[in-house]
């Protein structure tokens, strides 16, 4: 937490302390006639961008009868809604918002400005994700029995979780393929992880079967996968009773299937079937998705304080 420092004839006290996720390393040295301080923050991986439940692109948000989303909306194009659809929360859109439903129980905005999709470091996460330089050549696929584990990993092929497999994410991963998580498998995030969370990245599309459930940590706040597909048209497809993860597109479309449930979504274009919920944390207003406990930190700021 703190260390002294001999230069020349007088000393350095620096200090380190670690708030919301990023590491803020100060210097000072006082000599007879000066005195000077520098401050550097470092933080693991990136900061969340993630404020609302559901945000959609220049495609828009279309919500089919009794889907809901307890959080709040924002959409770049327009929101639309069927019967029984209802949005827990505000509803902000650049074009219109269909009437009477979705039913909004907040501040309802047509004509709002546009706001970019949350940013993600693409080359960054690809670079974590093969830091060790030891790509998986073909597809790789995990079957049920023993728990696996993996990650960071570069996978140059396709990723499948089979029927009744467990998979735990220690580390990113990067899949230059197709990504499938079968019916009644479990993607975990590891524990060590504990507020933080990590980026599974996607060139091709990726396909969550029913009964597959993607876990969050246990921690408080909760540490949380971001599943990213690079692909268009249909990028994310979901079929899952429970997603316990942030679903990201910004190239395409997620659709998510009737009964299935995820934290949070943005992606270029957004669709929940019937019956499909969105319930957001409001704890990833401070995710952190880094490349694990023993990951390295990244410079957000230096600056001369006095």
């Amino acid at each position: 937490s703190s260390e002294t420092v001999v230069v020349a004839s007088t000393s350095a006290l620096i200090s380190s302390t670690l708030s919301g996720g990023v590491r803020r390393v100060g210097a000072t040295s006082t000599s007879p006639r000066a005195t000077r301080s520098l401050g550097l923050d470092l933080f693991r991986g990136e900061g969340s961008d993630f404020f609302y439940g559901i945000q959609a692109g220049s495609l828009g948000f279309s919500m089919s009868s009794n889907s809901t989303v307890t959080g709040n909306v924002y959409s770049n194009g327009t929101i639309t809604g069927a019967s029984g659809a209802e949005i827990t929360g505000s509803a902000s859109a650049v074009s219109t918002i269909s009437s009477p439903d979705p039913v909004v129980t907040g501040a309802s905005t047509p004509g709002s400005s546009v706001i970019p999709l949350p940013s993600l470091d693409i080359e960054y996460w690809k670079v974590q994700a093969n830091i060790h330089d030891d790509p998986y050549v073909g597809d790789l696929t995990f079957s049920g029995g023993t728990p696996f584990a993996l990650g960071p990993r570069k996978i140059v092929g396709n990723l499948v979780v089979t029927s009744n497999a467990q998979l735990t994410v220690t580390g990113p991963l990067y899949v230059t393929g197709t990504m499938t998580i079968s019916s009644n498998a479990d993607l975990f995030l590891d524990q060590s992880f504990g507020s933080d969370g990590t980026v599974i990245l996607v060139d091709g599309t990726v396909t969550i079967e029913s009964n597959a459930d993607i876990h969050a940590t246990d921690a408080s706040p909760k540490g949380y996968i971001l599943l990213a597909s690079l692909s268009a048209g249909t990028a994310i497809d979901l079929n899952s009773n429970t997603a316990s993860a942030l679903l990201y597109a910004p190239n395409g479309t997620v659709v998510v299937n009737s009964n299935a449930h995820a934290t949070s979504i943005a992606a270029e274009g957004i669709l929940l079937n019937s019956n499909a919920s969105i319930t957001y944390d409001s704890g990833l207003e401070n995710q952190t998705f880094t490349s694990g406990p023993s990951g390295g930190w990244r410079v957000q700021r230096w600056q001369e304080t006095e």
